[in-house]
């Protein structure tokens, strides 16, 4: 009898993976202009504050943001760096909305990401990080 309910628990995890990571994509190929954007605002960062309340749902945004940034113009670091700093983000704020408090948990999220893009647009476009870290901020916390 636990090996069926730990295959129902496993199956009812991996449907919940696959459900948000393609509503995350699927928002942010709805906005895509403003999606893929030096200055951009991606819609579907307002899913974040989920990661606070299931661990695996940083399995969830790694998968969506490699799927949504397969459209991406910025290229390789948007498969590889963006996922996984997706990963950091969400299960930190799983780890400190449990210890401290959910608010502190979104906002680890959403400060690893703003760093991730900053570090990222700066790096492919040669812009200075500090002048675009703002920009990514300020959307990432609304």
């Amino acid at each position: 009898m636990s090996e069926i309910s730990e295959k129902t628990k496993s199956l009812k995890m991996l449907i919940q993976i696959g459900m948000l990571a393609s509503v995350y994509a699927a928002i942010t190929w709805a906005v895509a202009p403003i999606s893929y954007a030096v200055i951009q605002f991606r819609v579907s960062e307002a899913l974040k504050g989920m990661a606070t309340k299931r661990k695996w749902f940083a399995y969830a945004f790694a998968v969506g943001n490699f799927i949504s940034n397969l459209f991406s113009p910025f290229g390789f670091l948007e498969y590889t760096w963006m996922p996984l700093w997706n990963f950091i983000g969400a299960m930190g704020a799983y780890y400190l909305s449990q210890k401290i408090h959910p608010l502190i948990g979104s906002a680890f999220f959403a400060a690893s990401i703003t760093f991730a893009v900053s570090f990222m647009l700066s790096f492919v476009l040669g812009i200075p990080f500090l002048w675009i870290l703002p920009f990514i901020a300020i959307p990432e916390f609304i």
